[in-house]
């Protein structure tokens, strides 16, 4: 039997086929339509915000050799609808490319939606800085201008990693000390494999 469609008639076959290629059509949509909704919903990226609430052992700019203490405090927000957890969290103070302190963060879980305030203090023991590093930290700490670089290095457990992302992850962090928080950048690091 044909169907009328205006003046035009299709064969049964050629109707059995269009009705197949739309069924098929409509199904992928739909499963590319829950995908992409699963991912944005499972697999939005925490953001964490670093603040220096309170910096010490600078003040010996005079010398060399200063013995610098940050007081920290990161927030993490977990927008994602799944539990979110780091651990071995480190967080490293660089100014240029010298490591002015380091500690550890606490490990953590949230919960989906959730967020946490975590406080921590980075300091090292023996900061050498050269002359032009020493008065560059001095006038920038002077003028309230003082810009370091935080970055956070913290294990991502295996069953939140997706595709090659490698077990670690790394946020780095632009911070002036005194002032409000900082929203950080996130690296994904991706796993490589070597064959012989």
């Amino acid at each position: 039997m044909a169907v009328s469609a205006g003046n035009e008639t299709l064969p049964d076959d050629k109707r059995g086929e269009l009705i197949l290629v739309l069924s098929i059509a409509v199904c992928g949509a739909v499963l590319i339509g829950a995908q992409s909704w699963w991912l944005t919903r499972s697999h939005r990226i925490p953001s964490f915000s670093a603040k220096l609430t309170d910096v010490g052992g600078l003040d010996w700019l005079h010398s060399p050799l200063v013995r610098p203490v940050f007081d920290f405090s990161l927030i993490v927000d977990n927008p994602q609808e799944i539990k979110m957890c780091r651990n071995n969290i480190t967080a490293t103070v660089f100014y240029g490319n010298v490591i002015l302190g380091w500690g550890t963060v606490p490990d953590f879980c949230l919960g989906k939606g959730a967020s946490t305030e975590m406080k921590a203090t980075m300091s090292h023991a023996d900061v050498m800085l050269n002359d032009r590093l020493r008065r560059n930290l001095a006038s920038e700490l002077r003028a309230g201008e003082l810009e370091v670089s935080v970055e956070l290095r913290m294990l991502v457990p295996e069953e939140e990693r997706h595709s090659n992302m490698a077990p670690e992850s790394l946020e780095l962090c632009r911070v002036h000390p005194g002032q409000g928080y900082a929203l950080c950048r996130c690296t994904v690091l991706e796993s490589t494999s070597f064959q012989n």
